[in-house]
């Protein structure tokens, strides 16, 4: 008898621990989902104020960033190039750089471009020219105008 209630004690502890696992990696997931959905929404009110109110799109899109919508980076190193901050432009935009297959042949050519303006405001002439020849590659005019 004792055996029995054992053995079913140990079946619901077991029962519950599955269920608690269960449950919490669905907990999990939909949390990621949660961030990302958000993160998008961020980052599209980002980018609507980047022409309108840089300080307002920066909060935006730092926030998108930090719930995981990595494409912001982009956008990022395009606020602080605008705002002359060197170093944080170089950062952000190399980031994006390092996932540039996140981003639409468009975004593609802004951000090499970008970060060939931030590198030749750097005086690193040689590594902007190489930013700009693929920019240049994927029709930006701005970039070909760069190289001449």
């Amino acid at each position: 008898m004792k055996i029995k209630v054992i053995i079913g004690s140990l079946c619901i502890v077991l029962a519950v621990f599955i269920i608690m696992v269960i449950s919490r990696k669905s907990l999990s997931t939909n949390m990621e989902e949660y961030q990302i959905v958000n993160g998008k929404i961020q980052y599209d009110r980002g980018i609507k104020l980047l022409d309108s109110d840089l300080e307002s799109a920066k909060r935006e899109l730092e926030t998108s960033y930090g719930l995981g919508f990595y494409k912001a980076v982009a956008p990022l190193g395009s606020y602080y190039l605008k705002k002359g901050e060197l170093n944080n432009a170089e950062k952000y935009l190399q980031k994006a750089v390092d996932s540039i297959h996140l981003y639409n042949q468009k975004n593609q050519r802004i951000i090499y471009n970008e970060l060939g303006i931030v590198l030749a405001k750097r005086n690193n002439i040689n590594g902007a020219k190489i930013f700009w020849q693929k920019a240049a590659i994927l029709g930006s005019k701005d970039a070909k105008a760069n190289l001449k």
